[in-house]
């Protein structure tokens, strides 16, 4: 008897559905959702399918960028490796500049020749502190002048050799008194010229 009775109201249920369905047209409020909820289904998807190209766009300017990216990486590395290089030439350019000889030249006046203890010789007190030298260099002397300058030794023998200077004595081998050489210098114009010449080659200044 229950079983008829939920057949009965099921079959009840079944045929109001189909009643209603069949009593619904086409302006029935019904229609129109079904129609509102398809075109904006449609939006939807125009939506979607233009934010899937959007995202496509972006992948691609992504992919470009990367590129990009690389290849100023590698151009960088390249400028790394070029400046590495330089920078090698310069140590090997320093070592070499720092293995030449380094000169500093100068010359005494005249006026600077002082009588010796002889009483026949002169000397000079020669300063090379303006060549900052930090070890002794090679001195090397020669004497100029208007006269007589040739009749002289001594002007390469050279004393007390410092990194600050050094001291030369001339002997003159012409006879004449102490006095009357010195007077004679203003004529004569005897000046010393020297080079100092220290070498890093030579492990006695390196």
């Amino acid at each position: 008897m229950q079983l008829l009775i939920i057949l009965f109201i099921s079959y009840f249920i079944n045929c109001s559905i189909l009643v209603r369905a069949i009593d619904i047209g086409d302006n029935s409020p019904f229609w129109n959702n079904i129609n509102i909820l398809s075109q904006n289904h449609n939006d939807l998807w125009t939506m979607i399918n233009g934010l899937q190209q959007k995202v496509s766009g972006l992948e691609q300017t992504i992919n470009e960028q990367q590129q990009k990216l690389n290849h100023q990486e590698q151009m960088f590395v390249d400028l790394k490796k070029n400046i590495s290089d330089q920078q090698q030439k310069i140590i090997v350019q320093q070592e070499t500049i720092q293995k030449l000889p380094t000169f500093c030249q100068g010359r005494t006046s005249y006026d600077q020749w002082q009588p010796y203890a002889d009483h026949r010789s002169l000397l000079v007190h020669v300063n090379t502190t303006s060549c900052r030298f930090k070890q002794v260099p090679t001195y090397f002397t020669s004497l100029s002048g208007t006269s007589h300058h040739w009749r002289v030794t001594g002007m390469t023998s050279i004393y007390n050799e410092v990194s600050t200077g050094f001291i030369v004595c001339l002997y003159p081998e012409f006879q004449e008194t102490q006095t009357e050489t010195l007077q004679h210098l203003p004529a004569r114009k005897w000046e010393l010229n020297w080079i100092g010449n220290k070498s890093n080659v030579d492990n006695r200044y390196s």
